[in-house]
C-alpha cells in the first residue's frame, strides 16, 4: 500500500478505499477490509447518502476503534469545506453518521486537507494538499479539533511531503487459529 493512499488499522483488519465504476460517470465507493487473523476480505459500503464527485478525494483515517471518512467538497459560495462521517458501531452500515461539515481557511489558492494521524484525544491533524503544479510552502500542519470545530496551525510547514503510521502492540499468530493472545 502507498502512504499516499488512505489505509488504516482497526478491529484487527487493514482497511484501504476501493472504488467500483456503475457507469461512466458514477462509482460506487466502499471501504475493503483485510483480518489479519482469519486471513479474508470483507466490504463494507460508504454511507447512504455520501456522495462522490468525480474529482473528489476520499481519505480514510480512524483512531483504533473506528473508522473516518474525510470528504473534501465545496460548499455553495464555493469555499472549501470537508465533510467527516463515522461509522459509530464498528462493521454495522447503518451507523455511519455524519459529524459535521467544516468551512476550512486557506491562504489565497485553494487547499484542500487530508488527515494525517488522529489523536486519542480526538483531534486530527490535517495536511494540506495543493494543485501539483503549485509549489508553496506557506501551507502548513494544523490540528483540528473534532469537538469544538477548531483549526490550530501547528507551526510546520515547508515540507512537501507528510507521512505518519500509528503503532498498535498487537500479536496476530498466523498459524494458530484457536491462539490466545493476552
Amino acid at each position: 500500500m502507498s502512504p499516499r493512499k488512505s489505509h488504516v488499522f482497526v478491529n484487527g483488519a487493514i482497511h484501504f478505499e476501493a472504488w467500483r465504476p456503475l457507469t461512466n460517470f458514477d462509482y460506487e465507493y466502499s471501504i475493503l477490509a483485510f483480518d489479519v487473523g482469519s486471513d479474508s476480505f470483507r466490504r463494507i459500503m460508504a454511507p447512504k447518502n455520501f456522495s462522490i464527485p468525480g474529482t473528489t478525494q476520499l481519505f480514510i483515517s480512524g483512531n483504533g476503534n473506528s473508522i473516518t471518512l474525510f470528504q473534501p467538497c465545496f460548499t455553495s459560495t464555493g469555499e472549501i469545506c470537508l465533510d467527516i462521517w463515522e461509522m459509530k458501531e464498528y462493521g454495522i452500515e447503518e451507523s455511519w453518521t455524519k459529524l459535521t461539515t467544516l468551512s476550512l481557511p486557506s491562504p489565497r489558492r485553494r487547499v484542500f486537507y487530508r488527515p494525517l494521524w488522529f489523536g486519542k484525544s480526538g483531534d486530527v491533524v490535517l495536511v494540506p494538499i495543493t494543485c501539483l503544479w503549485e509549489d508553496d510552502d506557506r501551507y502548513e500542519l494544523v490540528s483540528l479539533d473534532l469537538v469544538s470545530k477548531q483549526l490550530k496551525n501547528l507551526g510546520i510547514q515547508g515540507y512537501k511531503y507528510y507521512y505518519a503510521e500509528s503503532y498498535v502492540v498487537s500479536l496476530v499468530l498466523l498459524d494458530k487459529t484457536d491462539a490466545v493472545s493476552y
